[in-house]
């Protein structure tokens, strides 16, 4: 009954906010990208999906489904959302009363999807995270190898949905290696070294491959972030393969769970593939999926500086020692005065973006924070710990841990929210471990997480900062027709109205040409573009204007439009500019863009 309100206080909220602003970019190439499929091409091969693709044939079904517009994304999202709702408050009924799981379910929904309802693959990467957990928690309560398998599906769909589904594939593969040192089984001395060295080799690899891609875009601050949390569990899961603790529970071998889990991985990658393997656009898929991204770091990065994560892992530390060293009735008052700080704090984060910034810096580094403390209280207090709750809390941890690297290389707030309600649970989780936990302090500290995600985050939309201190009712409907609905503030509803205006009463044929960076302007208005490129950073600079312009005349193009104001990619081109302002001579402007069409 109680999984059943939760449900639907989700279920309305999430509507509340689901055709609520937009990112042009982001929404403009997921709806390209799905539009493309539809038409019969193919990603990677035929076009430069951003993602690994399999987005873009979801998203292609929810047009057929619900039309194609903005909003059929969303709506497929909410679908899905609806699904996640139910997997966490299980995960979450492992460490509490049914009360305590609705109530941090309902955190999670506040600090998760409402905040930004672009179907953008890092929301599912999480539902598929969550799914994964709850299916590695029933294999746990079951013994049932089903689970397992599960478990490595919902990684190998996570893949398909973003290469950052693979965090999410290397923290379940600690906790099965972490798993394993917690078993029982009748080994030979020989074989526990066997295996000690291969679990060794494996966490070797991870925190490489994490120190890899690090340091691709080096920052301290940054660095520590996210590398603390994974070296503190991989040492946890070296740690526990020196001490094997006995237990009286029989485990099954751990090398059957990894090749299950990973057997489960590879399935539906390896389905996908087969649309590559028959077309012979291998090459292409790996090239898209594994070489293009890196060429992001280089215009995505948005870092946090080391002053700032010190400043915030000091104050959050701070205030556990606070918590819980000091005697009972100062802790009463000294917790009293936290959280009354926090509402006045969170009130005046409303309006002034320095006292923003200055609570956000502390609540985003309760991440690593909670992810040392928590791997430290399992083995401190080991032996008062059950082997399935500890083994739980460990699956948390360490794929939080993994997961947290979606935040990298851009850390702006909405990429926290991707990955804050696994820190949620985890918090849950750390929490049932803790010996007579200051109730009213965890309970206020509770009731002010929720109303500063529901009265500050979602309506601020940080990350587009203009738009920050509106108020909702200057949201007017994007009236487009392939806008589906969208809300969005007057100005800018106007302007790509206008846009999409001019574009109609001037193009001839089917095809435009738009630079740079505005896939948008593509979809919104109904051409196609003749490039495989959406984010013109992404292509190949050699020969790219000649390229351009042969396309151009390929397709007989009469119109091009210009974005003033590009989000990640420079200017055009000094050479590309001049050929177009020669050949498309008539002109007209929105504030953010220039459109040039032939006579």
């Amino acid at each position: 009954m109680l999984l059943a309100v939760v449900w639907l206080l989700s279920a309305f909220y999430m509507a509340q906010e689901l055709r609520r602003s937009w990112l042009p970019h982001d929404d403009g190439a997921l709806a390209q990208s799905a539009e493309r499929v539809l038409l019969g091409e193919i990603p990677h091969r035929d076009f430069d999906d951003i993602y690994t693709g399999g987005l873009s044939y979801l998203n292609a079904g929810a047009f057929r489904l619900f039309g194609t517009n903005l909003a059929s994304m969303r709506y497929m999202l909410f679908l899905f959302f609806l699904a996640w709702v139910p997997a966490f408050y299980y995960i979450a009924s492992r460490f509490g009363p049914p009360w305590i799981a609705a109530s941090f379910t309902l955190l999670a929904v506040a600090w998760g999807v409402p905040n930004y309802t672009t179907a953008m693959p890092s929301w599912y990467n999480l539902f598929f995270a969550t799914f994964g957990i709850a299916a590695l928690f029933r294999y746990l309560e079951t013994r049932r190898h089903k689970w397992v398998f599960i478990a490595g599906l919902c990684g190998g769909f996570s893949f398909l949905f973003k290469l950052s589904g693979l965090y999410y594939v290397a923290g379940a593969f600690l906790f099965l290696c972490f798993r394993e040192g917690d078993a029982n089984e009748r080994v030979t001395q020989r074989e526990r070294w066997y295996r000690a060295a291969g679990v060794a080799m494996f966490v070797l690899v991870y925190e490489a491959a994490v120190l890899s891609l690090l340091r691709k875009a080096f920052y301290p601050g940054s660095f520590l972030y996210f590398f603390l949390p994974a070296l503190t569990v991989g040492v946890a899961v070296i740690w526990q393969q020196v001490q094997r603790r006995k237990q009286s529970v029989d485990f099954t071998r751990s090398e059957e769970n990894l090749l299950l889990f990973g057997v489960g991985v590879a399935i539906p990658i390896l389905l996908f593939l087969i649309l590559y393997l028959r077309t012979g656009a291998v090459a292409d898929f790996v090239r898209g999926v594994f070489v293009l991204p890196g060429k992001r770091l280089q215009y995505t990065i948005r870092t946090e500086s080391l002053p700032r994560f010190l400043a915030g892992t000091a104050a959050d530390v701070a205030f556990l020692i606070a918590v819980y060293r000091t005697p009972r009735k100062i802790r009463g008052i000294l917790g009293s005065m936290v959280i009354a700080g926090a509402l006045v704090a969170g009130f005046l984060a409303r309006k002034h973006p320095d006292v923003f910034d200055a609570v956000w810096v502390p609540i985003w580094n309760l991440l690593p924070v909670v992810i040392l403390v928590g791997t430290l209280l399992l083995f401190v207090k080991a032996s008062s710990i059950q082997s399935e709750p500890r083994q739980k809390i460990f699956l948390l941890l360490a794929v939080t841990a993994a997961f947290n690297l979606v935040q990298f290389p851009y850390s702006a707030p909405i990429y926290f929210c991707y990955v804050a309600p696994l820190l949620i649970l985890c918090v849950l989780a750390v929490g049932t471990v803790l010996e007579n936990p200051p109730r009213r302090v965890l309970a206020g500290l509770f009731c002010v997480s929720l109303l500063y995600a529901l009265l500050v985050l979602t309506p601020r939309f940080k990350f587009r900062p203009r738009e920050a201190n509106l108020p909702r009712g200057s949201a007017v409907d994007f009236v487009l027709p392939r806008a589906g609905g969208l809300r969005l503030y007057d100005a800018d509803a106007k302007e790509n109205a206008d846009l999409v205006k001019v574009v109609a009463q001037h193009s001839r044929g089917s095809y435009i040409y738009a630079t740079p960076d505005c896939p948008q302007v593509y979809f919104l208005s109904g051409f196609r573009n003749p490039t495989r490129t959406m984010f013109d950073f992404l292509d190949d600079p050699t020969g790219r204007t000649q390229r351009i312009l042969d396309a151009l005349h390929a397709h007989d193009i009469n119109l091009v439009v210009i974005n003033l104001a590009p989000g990640f990619s420079g200017p055009v081109p000094q050479d590309l500019r001049v050929a177009l302002d020669r050949e498309f001579p008539e002109r007209a402007f929105t504030p953010n863009y220039e459109v040039r069409w032939k006579p």
